[in-house]
């Protein structure tokens, strides 16, 4: 059954990963964490195949505690050499066995609580894979986010620094102003420009990266990151340390 387990298991998941790249994301897609983290929820190929895993696990016990299935044996006794032929009316006899193995006291059970433990183990396994997707997508997130704010602010400093040079080639024009103080503003305005190119760079990597944990493509996210979620109040710290020791799939698993 293991043989027929594997395919199954690999058709279903590369079904999954078909559909959930043939869905189309609706339109703003990337405006909102929420919407991303559901979308990864019921569409990451990722994590479907863990719960198919998940599922034939739980299918492995019902087996695991079931008797193997029975052996029946036919055999030929008494053919005539001289006219050779099975057919069971002209042999001597027949003799038809039914044999069924039977397992040692209490090896059923024992296969039965391994099979249930594994299963546990690749529920939590499915939950760890969910967890750490869902850390990846808001690492992602706040990585584009935290680049494109930055890149604003760029942008308006760039604007100032224009008007600033302006008025400072002006003044030099009349003869109001040092030809220092411009040279400084289009130095400083050099400086901007190479770090919007970094600023870019960072934004369109962290876009990729969320693209890939979402398995959509970076074109399909036509949205922009609007803001990050609110943060928990530092007191709240003790609950997720007791959260953590008593849900953690990792330990559990383990």
């Amino acid at each position: 059954m293991k043989p027929l387990f594997t395919k199954l298991f690999g058709l279903a998941a590369l079904s999954l990963a078909m559909l959930a790249h043939a869905d189309t994301p609706p339109a703003g897609f990337g405006n909102s964490l929420d919407e991303l983290l559901s979308w990864a929820e019921t569409r990451s190929p990722m994590v479907n195949a863990m719960r198919f895993e998940t599922q034939a696990r739980q299918q492995q016990i019902t087996m695991a505690g079931a008797l193997e299935d029975p052996m029946f044996k036919a055999e030929w006794m008494g053919i005539d050499k001289n006219n050779p032929t099975v057919a069971p009316a002209r042999v001597g006899e027949m003799q038809y066995t039914l044999s069924q193995a039977l397992p040692l006291w209490g090896k059923r059970d024992l296969q039965a609580s391994a099979a249930q433990s594994l299963a546990e183990a690749a529920d939590q396994t499915t939950a760890g894979t969910r967890a750490q997707l869902r850390t990846d997508i808001r690492q992602a997130y706040a990585q584009w986010y935290r680049a494109l704010q930055s890149l604003r602010i760029n942008r308006q400093q760039a604007d100032l620094l224009r008007t600033m040079e302006l008025s400072a080639s002006q003044r030099y024009a009349v003869g109001r102003a040092e030809q220092a103080e411009a040279l400084r503003l289009q130095m400083e305005l050099s400086m901007l420009a190479n770090e919007a190119l970094v600023l870019q760079n960072a934004g369109e990597q962290a876009k990729a990266a969320l693209a890939a944990w979402l398995n959509v493509s970076p074109n399909e996210l036509t949205g922009l990151p609007e803001k990050l979620p609110a943060i928990t109040p530092a007191q709240d710290i003790h609950r997720w340390l007791d959260e953590a020791r008593s849900q953690n799939p990792e330990l559990a698993a383990a």
